[in-house]
């Protein structure tokens, strides 16, 4: 899945979004659905998460108030979900091909 960064920036201030970077090819969203995966959402330019990034502490653990913060964490979750699935499926096929190769 795919999660655009910088989609915008948020106005501390006034709360008026701008578009910074506006997308000229049709953004996360058209991406994905030409790489056929999941569009998990847009992420805006944030004060607080580079400045988590810059101290090594992690955005997600209570040290800001986001919006979108319940939406991001549940797509997360999902996501990581959906890696494990993917990793066990990856481990079982791997396992039946060492098998198959020991048996010849």
């Amino acid at each position: 899945g795919v999660i655009e960064n910088m989609s915008g920036f948020v106005c501390p201030k006034c709360q008026t979004e701008t578009q910074i970077f506006p997308a000229t090819t049709g953004g996360g969203e058209k991406l994905c659905q030409e790489m056929a995966v999941r569009f998990l959402g847009k992420l805006p330019l944030d004060p607080a998460l580079m400045k988590c990034c810059e101290d090594g502490r992690p955005y997600l653990a209570g040290i800001h108030s986001h919006e979108d913060e319940d939406d991001l964490k549940a797509a997360i979750k999902a996501e990581s979900a959906g890696q494990r699935a993917l990793r066990r499926v990856v481990q079982d096929l791997k396992r039946e091909l060492d098998d198959a190769v020991i048996a010849k």
